[in-house]
């Protein structure tokens, strides 16, 4: 993780340095007034009676607004610093998140994925806030405390003697409020479940006459969410009164005792103002060290959690790979694949330059795990997967060469246009116009020219609609291999089997590999992968395994899948 946050804290490393020189000079800047008007004070106590007065007035107000206008622009460069900050690592965990090998991609949550990408890069952006901050106070207590000094020995010591007091009585109060704030989260998520209960099971609830009984839990529940709340204000309310107590104290002893050297003429009134303005300015400072150490460790967790998806990713995207133009052939040489110690696919062994092939196999045989392997979503344990003789992995936008198709459809919240055409730089009408007629869908074409169509696709499109809808993506790109992974089981046997029919001839020069439970789709000349746990049980033509396996040559004359 060191090495992820080196990388940022390296591009932008000039930004910091400006930003705590910015945030040192505006520190500075603002103590400027303080002194102007110990000088003002000392001006009148003297009984002065001159143009200096009315120039340090102007001179005072002008200084705020100019102040004022310099801050303003310096924030916008800190805001736009983390905004940059915040984008760069965003991208930097997307692209991540786009190298993991697809097994380990289905162990991570969703939720998981949406709270590092929201909340954990929020809190890997504070990390620049906190050096910087870090930075900044520590010079500003130090400058202060010096400044002071000058004024009064016996004042800075006295207030060295309160300070101690102050941060341990803001530390443990702060620790508190924030495990509370924690605690009320935790509730309100609860609750949210519970709601979320009550309205799923509602009629459940109903019928066995026990809504009365769950609204009564939910009543208590919140009620005790209530109290919990009552007990975390009046920690806060406590906080604010203790350590406005304290500085209140502190403010009139401060008082007392510089009343005291004004008399013994060891300081003038112009210098208690100004001990009594710059002091005021110590307890920020010191607010901000004690909430760095809470938000040190909220990062810390940030960065755990990212550091686990960032050392997932395995996928190699250098620059140093071999170009192809075609896909004469597809080998599978010793591939094995063991998960968790478990025998997923073992020595899968053979090479086609057949332009279809079929996979079949029972549910749980290897069939999808094996495709997710050619199309790089799951890297072999052991072996290589081949094409033209050279490993996937080596060849040079491997990815652009396949078009693929699941029997989950994965539409997208656009128009149908736009899911067939999926980001690509493809624009063609007249493709547009020969997948329709090839896919079968001319009985709702007309949808293909609307603009706004999300909630057509979302809700009165059939499973099989949707199907076609996701194999005209995987054909829009003419690509050189086709993977259909169960694409069609929506659909019935007989328009499955004319579109399978009408791909051929559409991609007569493409590989095309079919994983499929309905058997009787294949001809006697097809090749045929045949799996079973996880092993190659037989590779060749379909008419002759028919001989060897009577299972399969039953379930291709009746029709059947499973």
């Amino acid at each position: 993780m060191n090495v992820f946050m080196m990388k940022f804290l390296k591009k932008y490393k000039l930004r910091i340095f400006v930003e705590i020189v910015l945030s040192l000079f505006f520190f500075i800047m603002s103590l400027i007034p303080a002194f102007l008007i110990k000088i003002l004070i000392d001006f009148i106590v003297n009984g002065d009676k001159n143009s200096i007065q009315t120039t340090l007035f102007l001179f005072l107000c002008l200084f705020y607004i100019v102040n004022s206008i310099l801050n303003y622009f310096a924030n916008e460069y800190f805001v736009l610093t983390r905004q940059y900050l915040l984008y760069d690592i965003r991208i930097s965990l997307l692209d991540s998140i786009s190298k993991i090998d697809y097994l380990q991609y289905q162990k991570i949550k969703i939720g998981e994925l949406l709270y590092s990408i929201t909340s954990d890069v929020a809190n890997i952006g504070l990390y620049i806030d906190f050096l910087i901050s870090l930075i900044v106070n520590i010079l500003k207590i130090i400058a202060l405390i010096v400044i002071l000094s000058f004024i009064s020995v016996k004042l800075i010591l006295f207030y060295l003697l309160i300070v101690p007091i102050y941060i341990l009585l803001v530390y443990y109060f702060k620790k508190k409020i924030i495990l509370f704030n924690y605690q009320v989260k935790q509730m309100e998520a609860k609750m949210t479940e519970e709601f979320h209960d009550y309205f799923e099971k509602n009629i459940i609830y109903r019928v066995f006459s026990v809504i009365r009984i769950k609204l009564l839990k939910i009543s208590e529940f919140l009620h005790s969410i209530i109290i919990f709340n009552k007990k975390a204000i009046m920690v806060e309310r406590s906080a604010s009164i203790v350590t406005g107590s304290i500085t209140g104290l502190w403010s009139i002893i401060l008082l007392w005792i510089s009343s005291i050297l004004i008399l013994n003429k060891q300081i003038t009134l112009g210098e208690m103002v100004l001990y009594f303005n710059l002091s005021n300015y110590l307890y920020t400072p010191i607010d901000a060290l004690v909430n760095l150490f809470y938000s040190f460790q909220s990062m810390n967790v940030s960065y755990k959690r990212i550091a686990n998806i960032m050392l997932l990713s395995t996928e190699d995207y250098s620059e140093n790979k071999i170009e192809i133009s075609d896909v004469c052939d597809v080998e599978f040489d010793d591939v094995s694949l063991i998960v968790d110690d478990k025998v997923i696919l073992k020595d899968i062994n053979f090479k086609t330059s057949s332009k279809k092939i079929f996979i079949i196999g029972s549910s749980g045989s290897g069939k999808t795990t094996l495709i997710n392997m050619l199309i790089k979503l799951i890297k072999p344990t052991k072996g290589n997967i081949k094409v033209n003789g050279i490993p996937i992995e080596k060849i040079k936008d491997y990815t652009k060469f396949i078009g693929v198709c699941f029997d989950k459809e994965y539409i997208i919240n656009d128009t149908v246009y736009n899911n067939i055409k999926f980001y690509r730089n493809i624009s063609s009408g007249f493709l547009i116009d020969e997948l329709i007629n090839l896919l079968e869908l001319n009985d709702f074409s007309d949808i293909f020219k609307q603009q706004d169509i999300e909630s057509v696709i979302s809700k009165n499109f059939s499973k099989g609609q949707r199907q076609r809808i996701a194999l005209a993506r995987a054909l829009y790109s003419k690509p050189k291999i086709l993977v259909l992974d169960e694409a069609l089981s929506g659909v019935e046997y007989s328009m499955e089997k004319r579109i399978l029919d009408k791909i051929d001839q559409y991609l007569p020069n493409s590989l095309k590999i079919i994983s499929t439970h309905r058997i009787n789709l294949i001809n006697d000349d097809d090749i045929v992968i045949y799996l079973e746990n996880g092993r190659l049980i037989y590779y060749g033509k379909f008419s002759e395994i028919k001989k060897v396996d009577m299972s399969i040559s039953y379930k291709s004359r009746r029709g059947g899948g499973d």
